[in-house]
């Protein structure tokens, strides 16, 4: 059967995240409760003799994250200068400042599996740019923040606000400076943190040519440009895309580049051999390529037999990402196609204009518009067909 093999790898994918999610679960759950001792243990011992010291605690040690996120954030953006890149877009959480036509705005938007980033485009075509400074700037910062706090925190303790806020600090500081600089590449979303760029690029030119590309690619989209007004050049994967997550996120952002085009055949051969060869891609990526293959399998040959499994599989991811434009656009086909049901369809328009109103990246809203336009037109060309 069509897509057996993609579906396997999916299952198989899920089958290792769920061991993974196990596995983490029994390493967080001890760290968790000796967090839980140490609060104790520090309610006890300095925090009752003041009033309210567990409240001062939460609100001195709250605002510490975010404040290191930025700092992160600015460590980037002032070694990535320093290497000559170009500033793109500041996030932290969903707060973004992004440059477009030479102007600073604000939007809000989302990328799963990161806090915050500092968006910086190369100003060579080449891949012989700088990258470790840019890559580590925001380590270095963090590092450098933390080593400040701990001297100042004799100078300041016996301030009891100070002293807590110093410790947050340090504490986020090194936890950030640690998280991004240790090597690792996340399993569950293959998105790798800054220490496995230092480490892998040096040695591999073709992942170092996707990861440039792949800056180039997001401040396009960031400045507003559509896929299809980049240059193809930027879609190049060197390196195998079916085994390497950088390399089959440039693959899919070729395939939609392909359908903004109406090369739909194309496009979808680009996914399906994405979801039937990347064994080793992980569960995420697996499910958004199955979801954009799903949609274009519905407006193309609108196999029921094929459709109606992929959804089964897909029902799950659907539901957890019903406010992204692959999921509303996925649903909204399939309502068109397969139910007529125009309620249904209202409703998920209505979640589309919210979730376009917030969103920053005009040449994707336009992408999605087109798409989305594409099921009411066969729809309505169903429609006027002459009944048998």
């Amino acid at each position: 059967m069509e897509l057996e093999k993609a579906l396997a790898n999916l299952q198989n994918a899920q089958n290792q995240e769920k061991k993974r999610q196990k596995r983490n679960l029994v390493i967080t759950l001890p760290v968790g409760v000796a967090l839980g001792i140490l609060l104790i243990l520090a309610e006890n011992s300095f925090l009752s003799s003041y009033p309210s010291g567990s409240l001062l605690l939460f609100l001195t040690l709250l605002p510490t994250l975010p404040l290191q996120l930025v700092l992160h954030e600015i460590g980037h953006l002032i070694f990535g200068s320093y290497s000559s890149y170009r500033f793109v877009s500041f996030r932290v959480f969903s707060f973004a400042i992004y440059k477009k036509e030479n102007k600073l705005r604000f939007g809000r938007y989302r990328v799963p599996g990161t806090m915050g980033q500092c968006l910086m485009c190369p100003t060579k075509e080449d891949a012989t740019m700088p990258y470790r400074a840019l890559l580590l700037g925001g380590v270095f910062v963090n590092g450098i923040t933390a080593v400040l706090c701990f001297l100042l925190l004799p100078i300041l303790y016996h301030n009891l606000f100070w002293r807590l806020f110093l410790m947050g600090m340090i504490l986020w500081g090194i936890l950030l400076a640690a998280l991004n600089g240790i090597p690792y590449q996340n399993k569950t979303n293959g998105i790798a943190n800054d220490g496995y760029h230092v480490k892998t690029l040096p040695h591999n030119h073709a992942e170092r040519t996707c990861f440039f590309n792949q800056l180039r690619t997001a401040a396009a989209m960031t400045e507003g440009k559509r896929l299809s007004e980049m240059p193809i050049d930027w879609f190049a994967t060197p390196s195998d895309p079916c085994h390497h997550p950088t390399s089959a996120t440039l693959r899919m952002g070729e395939a939609e580049r392909e359908c903004e085009l109406c090369r739909f055949d194309s496009a979808q051969a680009m996914l399906l051999a994405l979801a039937e060869n990347g064994t080793t891609l992980p569960a995420t990526q697996l499910l958004a390529i199955l979801t954009d293959y799903l949609y274009l399998e519905m407006i193309t040959t609108h196999r029921q037999e094929i459709i109606e499994p992929l959804r089964v599989a897909l029902d799950h991811h659907l539901k957890l990402t019903r406010n992204s434009f692959a999921a509303i656009r996925a649903e909204i086909t399939y309502h068109y196609l397969f139910t007529g049901d125009l309620n249904k369809i209202a409703a998920l328009h209505k979640r589309f204009n919210a979730l376009a109103k917030q969103f920053p990246f005009t040449g994707e809203i336009a992408r999605e518009r087109q798409l989305i336009a594409l099921p009411e037109a066969i729809y309505r060309s169903w429609s006027k067909q002459p009944h048998a």
